[in-house]
């Protein structure tokens, strides 16, 4: 802790140095926070989807078994009746900000985090583990942003590794590197963005680009909007390593419009959202389906009534289901559906792999709980591909 804050001081210096001979000023944030969770259940599984392949969530262990949902009934997996569990958890996150002014200002964000505490890994998410000194510190967020001071509209820029967030309680919420935009056009704010997921191999075209542009108007009370966003991923399902191999592509849209405000005496948040594209097998072989269509729908609506202290809600949504007879648990061509079909399309609601939405978290049944913000919800784990859609129906 001694050496960070020198290197802190360090850093600074070197700053305050070079803002002197450019005659700027730069103001230094920081701000942040540490939690510490309790989570205790009984006759509760772990309600996500989980391949026992998943490395990411090799400190999460289910109740029973690698994977309950996977393995329903067998080995004594997935028996959570009358059975009890219980853990704590710890997340930690570090912003420094430097502003040399409204037009100029640079972001670095680090997470540290304990899934289990006393876990037994090392590296990120185990800074529980006994004796400490883990290497944990990760990184989330380096950005800087900047204005356009040569048009004629208020336009500011990020470029970085930064948020990607379109709806993220619907949508997309996923960090990356990539370049946003606002440009300000009273009363219409338009944010192009781009990001990129994955450049494979430079000589080649397996990479994997995101494209979309956000409109939004202040209407009275009401901010209404809309959105499209393009997933163009030349290799998918996206790789934990850059591989020489690459077995599908995919084309996949969201589209979405949406209204947050005040309507009359009630606060509102409105989405209705479809995801259209398709998976296609690029292998050379004679596959049952060639590829997957994606067809799916969702909506949701939230409205609140505040009164005095208090606030009453309610929320309702609907997403569109999945055919067993025409779908597979992962959704790629040439797999076989549990009726021995070939997969030819999913209906279901999906949101993009690596979306970190998790299941919409608006109730104790359909929630990301408070562990680690996210972690409990009857939600698929979108981090390589899309699967067959995580509710609906």
């Amino acid at each position: 802790m001694k050496k960070f804050i020198f290197l802190s001081i360090v850093g600074l210096l070197v700053l305050s140095f070079g803002t002197t001979v450019y005659a700027q000023k730069v103001e230094f944030k920081a701000s942040g926070f540490i939690d510490a969770v309790y989570f205790g259940a009984r006759n509760v599984p772990y309600a996500y989807d989980i391949p026992t392949w998943t490395p990411f969530f090799a400190w999460a262990p289910p109740l029973y078994g690698p994977s309950p949902l996977f393995d329903i009934g067998t080995s004594g997996r997935g028996q959570a009746l009358d059975k009890e569990r219980s853990l704590w958890q710890t997340r930690s996150r570090l912003k420094f900000d430097f502003v040399t002014d409204k037009n100029l200002s640079g972001t670095i964000l680090f997470e540290m985090d304990s899934g289990h505490w006393g876990e037994a890994g090392d590296g990120r998410n185990n800074i529980g583990r006994w004796s400490a000194d883990r290497a944990g510190v990760e990184i989330k967020n380096v950005y800087f942003d900047f204005g356009v001071p040569v048009v004629p509209v208020p336009i500011t820029v990020r470029v970085g590794l930064q948020a990607l967030a379109v709806r993220p309680h619907m949508v997309a919420l996923s960090d990356g590197m990539g370049i946003t935009a606002g440009i300000k056009v009273d009363p219409v704010t338009i944010q192009p963005l781009w990001f990129k997921a994955l450049e494979n191999q430079d000589f080649s075209s397996d990479d994997v680009d995101i494209y979309g542009l956000n409109v939004s108007a202040k209407i009275g009370k009401l901010t209404a909007g809309g959105f499209a966003l393009y997933y163009n991923e030349n290799t998918y399902p996206l790789p934990s390593a850059v591989t020489s191999t690459v077995n599908f592509n995919s084309d996949m849209w969201w589209l979405g419009a949406y209204a947050d405000g005040r309507l009359g005496p009630v606060d509102i948040n409105f989405d209705f959202v479809v995801d259209r594209g398709k998976v296609n097998d690029q292998r050379n072989i004679v596959a049952r389906a060639r590829d997957v269509k994606y067809r799916g729908w969702a909506t949701r609506l939230k409205v609140d009534y505040p009164w005095e202290k208090f606030n009453f809600g309610v929320v309702g949504m609907y997403a569109s289901g999945s055919d067993q007879k025409k779908t597979n648990n992962t959704g790629l061509p040439g797999t076989t559906t549990p009726f021995g079909t070939a997969t030819t399309k999913v209906s279901g609601y999906v949101v993009p792999n690596s979306s970190e939405q998790f299941a919409f978290s608006e109730s104790l049944l359909l929630s990301g709980s408070p562990i680690w913000l996210g972690l409990q919800g009857y939600n698929v784990l979108n981090y390589s591909q899309m699967h067959r859609g995580s509710i609906g129906g």
